[in-house]
């Protein structure tokens, strides 16, 4: 009788394996006529979620209070630029799967505009690294340094007049009258430069926001054997 062994040995790397970061979706809203800003926003049912709303306010609006399906967003940064244009950005971990209301509530005069994106395989924790930029023109720049590797830089950036072109490199998620977002993925930690050119010239202010990619359970290995007589 004859014995014939197959043995297969199954290899995994040892140590974290990552869920890469992915874009979820976009939203946006405006209001002229009251001091609350409600759109509606979907988050599909993903591992991992993340919501950020940016939002800008004339005649120095500021926004007390963000809402995502009646939970409060945390403030990531602020800026007010020197045309009293106020931007601001929030956050929500593990925001509720569906659709829902974002509502954003500003302080006195009822005029602003906001956008609302939600993204995966991000680390349940808050940036590793903001920044902001204000200023008057045609050419909208910012930097931030990353931390860890893989890591997503999300740009939300307004302007007062005109229309936004995202710069190279970046991958715009979507556009309104006075805002846009857009993300750039860096795989070493570093700096990174976010930029938008403007079809004329106006105050504008952006605000960065570095996120760490989800990390998995540790793997090792699987060594099977088969017998067949």
């Amino acid at each position: 009788m004859k014995k014939l062994i197959f043995s297969l040995c199954f290899l995994l790397i040892c140590g974290n394996a990552f869920a890469a970061i992915s874009f979820d979706s976009y939203s946006e809203g405006e209001d002229t006529a009251s001091y609350t800003n409600t759109f509606a926003h979907t988050v599909a049912v993903q591992d991992d979620r993340i919501l950020i709303v940016s939002t800008a306010g004339t005649f120095n609006t500021a926004v007390t209070g963000v809402t995502y399906n009646g939970d409060s967003l945390i403030q990531i940064e602020s800026a007010l630029t020197v045309s009293n244009l106020e931007v601001s950005a929030w956050y929500m971990l593990a925001p509720d799967t569906g659709t829902h209301n974002v509502v954003v509530t500003m302080a006195s005069f009822p005029n602003s505009a906001s956008t609302a994106t939600s993204y995966y395989g991000v680390k349940q924790q808050a940036p590793e690294a903001t920044s902001n930029a204000t200023g008057t023109g045609t050419a909208l720049s910012d930097a931030v340094t990353t931390i860890t590797s893989n890591a997503w830089v999300v740009d939300s950036a307004f302007n007062a007049s005109g229309t936004l072109a995202v710069g190279a490199g970046q991958t715009e998620r979507g556009s309104g009258r006075y805002q846009s977002v857009s993300t750039e993925p860096k795989v070493s930690a570093g700096s990174v430069t976010m930029s938008w050119t403007v079809s004329e010239s106006s105050a504008w202010g952006t605000i960065l926001s570095s996120w760490e990619e989800a990390s998995s359970s540790p793997t090792g290995r699987t060594r099977r054997t088969m017998v067949i007589q």
